[in-house]
């Protein structure tokens, strides 16, 4: 069509419209033609007649009465929309149609205002022939309507006409929102719409299409660059293109179609939040707090204000929302006057800032104008924030990889100042390359004297390591032999020799924790030598639960022990296995909620499978790490060792020991060891009595024997281990007693304590053997009595010129065995002091056994 025809059918339409007469109601008539070429699209606010309910009460009978019908007056404007800013009211619109032609017309009537309230129409059908209205249908529809009550899916509020040939139809739209009233209404050909409609969701496709690619786009130089600018950016963005969405209609269609609260405060929820997250990123952009602190501090202040905003939207939006347009304006000016404070005062980032949403904010500005009907709604005002926004972002993308260009500058520097202080450094390097050497030698020899010092210091650790261990063991011995002195000679009741059974049996097991902690050094050292034997598993169990019973009882824990019928046999150390199981027994009581089961369960076959399982949880964060060294949680006094030591006891015995954990079903430790298939060694303590070894010999000469001890009580216990019929005992406190003592009478045999003050008994050793080869004596068979009772220091003991040892506590079983055996050979003078040769064969047997 060219332009004469175009300015043909304009002025036809005229013509048309101005021969319009108005109907019996006083209404302005619009006589459309059915043909479709002569206009597209039609403002229809001329048309309209407008009646204002202040009161929002009044439904379509009573509007249609003739007392309400006559008050409908002309709209009297030629814009796009009839705005009336924010009000309560609630506004009808009256249009009336006429279809003179022998065919029905289609058309759509679009009221492109998506943020409306509550918006109902009403088509009325009236006869040419009577003056009688009759209602075709009604439409109740509008922001806080699900959108599926629509009558076309589309984000504006578009609904279908259909006008009978030769008939008058009646159009009633009531229209009340929360926000500002504006209502642009166009009847559009139904070709003519589709088009526009396709046209106007592409042009929607593209604006988020370019925000979310912003968007990605800066997120992903966030991640490349650890700017948190960049991603401050995106939050904005983000809020930005999400108001937007809200705010054009898209939400309702898209992503909350049913929820009439949020439906109403959605906009001015966005509309805080974007001018939010605005402001925290200019605010970093642009350095606020050091170049403009006092505004930096109002814009503080408006922070909160918006982040609070949302909560009075929900209270009461009708109440707030005029000052809370009346905010985003002054935010807006606000946001210019600071930017441009920061521009004069040379802030590059601000000359961006300023270009970029300079715009932007007279777009917000003109949005917040229209909303209160201080400027004229049209396609331009209602678009402007969105256009403004697209503006924003591609200026604001110059600033962003202007920041990028800026940091790869910096970088650039920092790497040419890192090369000059590199060859600085090479320069002065060499040039000191003499003064380090000479410095690194005198070092050298500084660090040889350290390590020379802390060689010594770990003997001297060893040294009060092994003092320590003797010093707990001598008073253990006492208390482990205490017990067979109080039995001698009584008739006990059954209550005190269950105690001296506790207390002889609680000793045994002190003393074998001692030597367990020598144990534990060597076999992270990859010294310890295993002795397995075949241990009775079931009573070690059996052992351990009732040394916890108390502890289980005073929790209402109750240890179940499953077992076989006959006693489950292991190959391993009978001391290792105890440990291990009170350990993990220990632990599992100490776990366990109060008023719950530990369950013990033992099993056998190619394996030994001991299960100990709580219904406490370990905690996730020690699960991985639950057999780790110092690994420990929950426990005030736990060091972390004790699953650790039980772990290391299970592999060094060839076994293995696992963890599973959970809150469902608590906490199994699973421990596996090698099966046994002959029977157990009984203990020593536990051993049937053997036959007293005979002392007698062809002579009746009374030998005599000399005990060297300042422990006063082990000289008692060890007095009554000694047959008196066959020996005479003489006691020395100390080696410089035992001297005197020999000089005096010598003895036969003597029994010698190591650690001892004024004279030890090694010095006190070599003294007597010197003196007995002076005076022509016969060697006394000299026995070293010590607790360090391992294998390496019985070797020491006899390499220094001891003829055997005894372990501290002795048993009277192994006191016999070396008084029979000094009966059975004499004893000449050691190798040691005289040069010749001696058999030690008995006396390394001993040692094994000791």
């Amino acid at each position: 069509m060219n332009v004469h025809n175009s300015g043909l059918w304009i002025l036809r339409l005229l013509l048309l419209i101005c021969s319009n007469l108005p109907s019996q109601l006083g209404a302005i008539e619009l006589r459309l033609a059915d043909q479709t070429t002569l206009q597209q699209s039609l403002a229809l606010t001329p048309y309209f007649e407008v009646f204002e309910d202040a009161s929002a009460t009044l439904n379509l009978e009573q509007v249609l009465s003739p007392a309400i019908a006559s008050r409908f007056i002309s709209s009297s404007s030629s814009a796009e929309a009839l705005s009336f800013g924010y009000t309560r009211s609630a506004f009808w619109l009256r249009l009336q149609l006429r279809n003179d032609s022998a065919h029905t017309i289609q058309r759509i009537l679009e009221l492109s205002e998506p943020g409306l309230t509550k918006v109902e129409f009403h088509q009325i059908a009236t006869d040419t022939d009577s003056a009688t209205p009759t209602q075709n249908y009604s439409i109740r529809t509008g922001r806080e309507t699900d959108f599926s009550a629509r009558p076309y899916p589309n984000r504006f509020f578009v609904f279908p006409l259909s006008l009978a040939p030769n008939s008058v139809q009646s159009f009633y739209l009531r229209v009340q929102s929360l926000g500002p009233v504006s209502i642009p209404v166009k009847l559009w050909q139904p070709a003519a719409f589709h088009a526009h409609e396709r046209s106007d969701y592409a042009n929607q496709a593209w604006y988020f299409g370019g925000a979310t690619a912003m968007a990605l786009f800066n997120l992903l130089l966030f991640l490349a660059l650890r700017d948190v600018m960049y991603l401050l950016y995106v939050n904005f963005v983000s809020c930005m293109a999400l108001t937007m969405a809200i705010q054009n209609g898209l939400d309702k269609e898209y992503f909350w179609q049913a929820a009439p609260l949020w439906s109403n405060i959605a906009t001015n929820v966005g509309y805080s939040l974007t001018l939010a997250c605005l402001l925290i990123f200019m605010r970093r952009m642009l350095s606020t707090a050091a170049i403009v602190p006092g505004l930096d501090r109002l814009l503080q202040a408006l922070l909160v204000i918006f982040f609070l905003t949302p909560i009075a939207f929900v209270i009461s939006l009708q109440s707030v929302i005029k000052p809370a347009a009346l905010l985003y304006g002054f935010t807006a000016v606000l946001i210019l006057v600071t930017s441009l404070v920061c521009a004069l005062k040379r802030q590059r980032s601000a000359y961006f800032f300023l270009s970029a949403f300079s715009v932007l904010c007279f777009a917000a500005i003109t949005t917040v104008l229209r909303a209160l009907g201080l400027v004229s709604t049209n396609q331009l005002t209602t678009n402007i924030l969105q256009l403004g926004s697209i503006f924003e972002m591609l200026v604001l993308a110059f600033a962003l990889a202007d920041r990028f260009n800026a940091i790869r500058r910096a970088h650039e520097l920092a790497q040419n100042l890192a090369l000059d202080a590199q060859r600085q450094l090479v320069e002065t390097l060499t040039s000191s390359e003499r003064i380090l050497e000479e410095r690194v030698i005198q070092r050298t020899l500084e660090l040889d004297k350290k390590n020379e010092k802390l060689a010594r210091a770990m003997r001297s650790l060893e040294d009060v390591e092994r003092i320590a261990r003797h010093d707990l063991k001598t008073p253990l011995a006492s208390i482990i032999a205490a017990p067979k002195v109080l039995r001698a000679g009584r008739i006990l009741e059954d209550q005190e020799e269950k105690v001296l059974n506790m207390i002889e049996h609680a000793a045994r097991r002190a003393l074998s924790m001692v030597n367990l902690s020598l144990d534990l050094f060597q076999m992270e050292s990859g010294t310890y030598v295993l002795r397995p034997v075949s241990v009775n598993l079931s009573a070690l169990v059996a052992d351990v639960a009732q040394d916890l019973s108390a502890h289980a009882q005073s929790k209402s824990v109750n240890i179940l022990i499953s077992e076989p019928a006959s006693p489950t046999l292991v190959e391993a150390e009978d001391a290792l296995c105890y440990s291990v199981i009170a350990n993990l027994l220990k632990n599992a009581v100490e776990a366990a909620p109060p008023d719950s089961d530990v369950q013990v369960l033992l099993q056998r076959g190619e394996k030994v499978r001991l299960s100990i399982q709580n219904q406490g949880a370990i905690p996730e964060a020690l699960r991985e790490n639950f057999f780790a060294k110092y690994a420990t949680s929950g426990k005030s006094g736990g060091i972390g060792l004790g699953t650790y030591s039980a772990h290391l006891l299970a592999k060094i015995q060839g076994g293995n020991l696992s963890m599973s954990s959970s809150i469902q079903d608590g906490t199994t430790l699973l421990l596996e060891l090698k099966p046994a298939h002959s029977a157990p060694i009984i203990a020593l303590e536990e051993r049937p009595a053997k036959p007293i070894i005979s002392l007698t010999k062809s002579t009746d000469r009374q030998r005599r024997i000399l005990l060297v001890d300042d422990d006063e009580f082990n000289l008692m216990i060890m007095s009554e281990l000694i047959p008196h019929s066959r020996f005479v005992l003489d006691t020395a406190l100390n080696g410089r007693l035992a001297l005197e003592a020999i000089k005096q009478q010598r003895p036969d045999i003597i029994i010698m304590d190591l650690d001892m003050p004024v004279m030890d008994g090694i010095e006190a050793l070599a003294g007597i053997r010197a003196w007995q080869a002076q005076a022509g004596h016969s060697a006394s068979l000299i026995a070293a009595y010590s607790g360090n009772d391992d294998a390496q220091s019985h070797a020491d003991y006899l390499a220094l010129g001891f003829d055997h040892c005894l372990s501290k506590p002795c048993s009277e079983q192994e006191l016999l065995t070396l008084l029979s055996a000094e009966i059975a050979t004499p004893v000449t003078l050691n190798s040691a002091f005289s040069g010749e040769p001696q058999n030690h064969s008995g006396c390394a047997t001993l040692a094994s056994s000791c």
